[in-house]
């Protein structure tokens, strides 16, 4: 392996290099050999920092006994705090206008090969100084290492204080005998609640699965036609109405957090335009940060027991990370199954003007005799058994679905 090394920008006009340091657009491969081995970890002259000394258990191993480095980390002995903790030299960072991908890469393996009851730690894509906007976190449990994902949205766009929408998603279990290859990548669209974020370990397909937002009516099925065709019905018959709901499918980092929630920085900071309203905008991306942290005060990971030797917690290596602007990740459609976006009833009907509906007459020639209610057969297609009452005969009816937001509506006019 070689020593991590930054790699230059593009070259700028010299006024503006006189005027302003460039940052590299990628950090390629760290793989620790420039720092020297032992605990407290001491990254001097490297680009990296960490101020925890000798008060936490983060240090340089030899992980396989031919100088091939490491950093060794465990949250043996615990910190509540955000700055005391392993931080990457930052590089151009990823925005929403401009460079909008950053994709990180690092190798993570137990140092122990074993269960340590209690162990974990997280991994984030953050802005310098700890504003993360996403995180993953890797916790020993019985069968491997366990990894999360979390993002967070807020689709309503309602200011809140440490109440944000936050979603905790368990997405790989990982052997403890092996090194495992982690990647994230991000894209960061201009807007609220619109960024793209995916997980891929030792290769796989991306492994975070996605969040509908948005649902879209995408059309009545056969026997009932959509507008501007009027349906004829009989009136006192059950009429069953078939419908597709589809919106796009995606994990998303933490920008609604910042945009939204007060307890990010208390309307402190320069505000994304769209968001003037509120004081508040989204982070960049430009590094990662590294802590050991536990969740309570007390013994955790090793159960607080020294020594702490150098066979505890896990190893990370290989650090890797770049800005770009390149294809954008797929943001997939997918079918919305979820009953919730539904007001009760699902569906409702207005008595409407006749001489109101513009459309050609089309008879409905298959009804229903079940009755039952929402009925969802999979791929974000519903049915409703429509039990119509015999009162509907010669008049016009505009049917709806609920809320009207979803915008599904069909029209009948009923004979007797």
């Amino acid at each position: 392996m070689r020593k991590g090394s930054f790699v230059g920008a593009v070259a700028m006009a010299a006024s503006l290099l006189l005027a302003t340091p460039v940052l590299a657009v990628s950090l390629l491969s760290e793989d620790f050999s420039g720092f020297p081995l032992g605990t407290p970890l001491d990254p001097t002259g490297t680009g990296w920092t960490y101020t925890g000394g000798s008060q936490y258990d983060v240090g340089i191993v030899d992980k396989d006994g031919f100088g091939d480095k490491a950093v060794r980390i465990s949250n043996a002995v615990m910190s509540g705090s955000f700055g005391d903790w392993l931080f990457s030299p930052a590089i151009d960072p990823a925005t929403e206008n401009g460079n909008r991908e950053f994709t990180a890469e690092f190798t993570i393996e137990s140092a122990a090969g074993a269960q340590q009851p209690g162990l974990q730690m997280n991994v984030a894509p953050q802005t310098t100084g700890g504003a993360r906007m996403s995180n993953l976190k890797f916790v020993d449990e019985a069968d491997g290492i366990h990894v999360y994902f979390s993002d967070v949205l807020n689709l309503t766009e309602t200011v809140v204080f440490q109440n944000s929408d936050f979603r905790s998603v368990d997405i790989a279990t990982l052997s403890y005998d092996a090194e495992h290859n982690v990647k994230i990548v991000m894209n960061l669209y201009p807007g609220p609640h619109n960024d793209v974020v995916q997980v891929y370990i030792d290769g796989s397909a991306g492994l975070v699965p996605g969040r509908t937002a948005g649902a879209e009516f995408d059309g009545f099925y056969a026997p009932v036609d959509n507008q501007p065709t009027i349906n004829k019905a009989k009136a006192g018959q059950t009429i069953p109405l078939k419908w597709r709901l589809e919106a796009q499918s995606f994990a998303t980092t933490w920008e609604d957090y910042y945009r939204y929630d007060k307890e990010s920085n208390g309307g402190s900071g320069a505000p994304n335009p769209s968001d003037a309203h509120l004081g508040y905008g989204t982070r960049q991306v430009d590094s990662l940060i590294f802590q050991a942290r536990c969740v309570a005060a007390g013994p955790c990971a090793n159960g607080g027991l020294l020594p702490i030797t150098d066979t505890d917690g896990y190893l990370i290596d290989d650090v890797s990370y770049i800005t770009e602007n390149t294809p954008d990740l797929p943001i997939a459609s997918a079918g919305v199954g979820d009953a919730s976006v539904y007001g009760s009833p699902a569906v409702k009907y207005s008595v409407e003007d006749c001489d109101d509906l513009d459309g050609g007459l089309d008879a409905i020639e298959t009804y229903t005799s079940n009755t039952g209610g929402l009925m969802y057969h999979g791929n974000g297609v519903w049915q409703y058994n429509w039990q119509t009452p015999k009162t509907l005969a010669g008049k016009c009816v505009r049917v709806r679905l609920n809320p009207t937001s979803l915008n599904g509506e069909t029209d009948f006019f009923f004979t007797k």
